[in-house]
Parts: structure tokens; sequence; C-alpha cells
């Protein structure tokens, strides 16, 4: 389901699985309180949903690079 949710987010498969994978390492890493959540599944759609966030911010810079770098050739 939550998986279902994040490609409706407008990930691809092989993008979630690699940060399934960080998000994982990232909170095995952790330790006490900072490391307690009462519901993982939105802790994990938080996750996707700030990689998402990541992903459009790029795509907006690299777009706005290309037009800049066409309007000077």
């Amino acid at each position: 389901e939550a998986i279902d949710e994040a490609i409706g987010y407008g990930l691809t498969n092989d993008e979630i699985n690699w940060d399934h994978d960080r998000f994982t390492n990232h909170w095995l890493a952790k330790s006490g309180q900072a490391a307690t959540k009462l519901n993982w599944n939105r802790t994990w759609l938080n996750w996707m949903k700030t990689v998402i966030d990541r992903k459009e911010e790029k795509q907006q810079r690299d777009q706005s690079f290309k037009e800049r770098f066409a309007s000077k050739h």
C-alpha cells in the first residue's frame, strides 16, 4: 500500500528501492528517542515525499539551466 502511494507520487520502482534502502540504513543507525516512531508507514511515506520534493527541485533547477543556456546560444 505504501509503495503504491509512493508510485502515485511519481517515484519509479528503482527510486523507491534505492531510497527504501537509505531509509532502512538511516533508521537502523539511529538509537534512543530519535528512532522511536508511532507509525513507521507514515514515517516512510514522509521520507519518500522528501525524496519527491528534492527530485522536483532538481528538475526545476535543470530546466532553468537549460532555458538560460538556450537563451545564450
